[in-house]
C-alpha cells in the first residue's frame, strides 16, 4: 500500500504484481451488499492507483448513499483538473 500511495508502483505494476488484491477489490466493488462496495469505494479513495480497478465512475452511481458519495469525493479531484 505504502508503494501504491507514493508512487512508487503504477495500476499495471500492481495488477501484474498482486492479481489476487486486484480480482478482490473487483470482487468489492461489484458486490451486492453496499458495505462491501462502500470498501471498495473507500480504498480506492486512498490509493489513486486503485481508482480505475474499483471501477469508481460506476460506483459514483451506487444506489446507496455513503457509496456514491465515497466514489464522487474521490473523482472530485480528477474532475476538476
Amino acid at each position: 500500500r505504502w508503494r501504491v500511495s507514493r508512487g512508487c508502483l503504477a495500476r499495471a505494476t500492481l495488477e501484474r504484481e498482486a492479481p489476487a488484491a486486484v480480482a478482490a477489490l473487483v470482487q468489492l466493488a461489484t458486490h451486492a451488499r453496499p458495505w462491501a462496495r462502500l470498501a471498495a469505494a473507500t480504498l480506492a479513495a486512498e490509493e489513486p492507483a486503485l481508482r480505475g480497478v474499483a471501477r469508481l465512475e460506476l460506483l459514483a452511481d451506487d444506489p446507496d448513499v455513503l457509496v456514491r458519495a465515497t466514489a464522487r469525493a474521490a473523482l472530485a479531484p480528477e474532475r476538476n483538473r
